[in-house]
């Protein structure tokens, strides 16, 4: 079923205006969603009740449920593309994987660091506007890194 952003004439917010938070906790509920995280993300994508979600044409259900899924697989493309890259062998030896159980917290302690924020601000910024800082830090970080190599051999 092709993907429709609209469940019971209600139009979907875009992801990217949704909280970092939550954008990042429905990421992680949709990989295996239960019924409550089907309702929890159709009330914040779209606004309805669990009431209204139970009550509504099951292709309805469904044509919403796949733009859900294709808008977060784009969130995730979309960071790989920007954010991913080569991890420095460097940060690998040190030990840089203990920080995947922690999640987004290294990056919500990073930004509150850099504004003089709460992280659990940071968490309430939109999914955009983190993503933003991220991929401006990223790229300013790369060409740094660039910049100090290309200095290096032409010395």
């Amino acid at each position: 079923m092709n993907p429709v952003g609209e469940f019971c004439g209600i139009k979907a917010k875009p992801l990217g205006t949704l909280e970092f938070g939550q954008v990042k906790r429905m990421l992680r509920k949709m990989a295996s969603p239960t019924f409550d995280d089907l309702a929890e993300t159709f009330n914040l994508v779209f606004g309805v009740s669990k009431h209204q979600l139970l009550r509504a044409w099951v292709t309805d259900f469904f044509y919403a449920s796949n733009w859900i899924s294709q808008s977060l697989m784009k969130i995730v493309e979309n960071e790989n593309k920007v954010l991913g890259g080569d991890i420095d062998p460097a940060f690998l030896e040190a030990g840089i994987e203990r920080l995947t159980p922690l999640k987004e917290l290294p990056i919500l302690f990073d930004i509150g660091r850099q504004f003089g924020k709460d992280p659990e601000e940071i968490e309430r910024w939109k999914y955009n506007k983190v993503f933003a800082i991220q991929a401006e830090g990223k790229i300013v970080g790369d060409i740094q890194k660039e910049y100090q190599r290309i200095k290096t051999k032409s010395a």
